[in-house]
């Protein structure tokens, strides 16, 4: 049995498989990582293959609440964390939230702090023109 379970749902999310290695790199307990890949779109750049990471590919949107539930009826563990396909995990972040549960009971929901991930900027290197990430810019 497992600690936690990470559910991490996404359609065709660019930072998918970034999100998955950082909590890969960042987890200290006996934690499982499950992306569903709601949508038929496989993750680009792919998921490595990893022992504590299970991929359920659903081939036809479901939505982010149902893929949810798929992912936590395949949950082998006592706790769930849901993340989005684009987050960034602090180190110890599994063994900081199974001791809040010790301290605090089980009858609690845990919220993270939440902050922006600043992963790029748009710039145009002819005019100087500057955008925070987003969509893709017109030419």
């Amino acid at each position: 049995m497992r600690d936690i379970s990470v559910i991490i749902i996404g359609n065709n999310e660019m930072f998918h498989s970034r999100t998955i290695e950082d909590i890969l790199k960042n987890k200290r307990a006996n934690t499982e990582v499950i992306a569903v890949l709601d949508g038929g779109v496989w993750a680009n750049p792919p998921i490595t293959q990893h022992p504590d990471v299970n991929v359920i590919f659903i081939p036809t949107t479901i939505g982010q609440r149902a893929a949810t539930n798929v992912g936590v009826k395949l949950s082998k563990a006592k706790y769930v964390i849901k993340a989005d396909a684009h987050c960034s995990f602090d180190e110890s972040f599994d063994v900081k939230m199974l001791e809040m549960f010790k301290e605090e009971g089980d009858n609690i929901i845990g919220v993270p702090v939440m902050r922006n991930l600043h992963a790029f900027d748009w710039k145009c290197y002819h005019c100087g023109w500057k955008k925070d990430q987003g969509p893709t810019p017109p030419k």
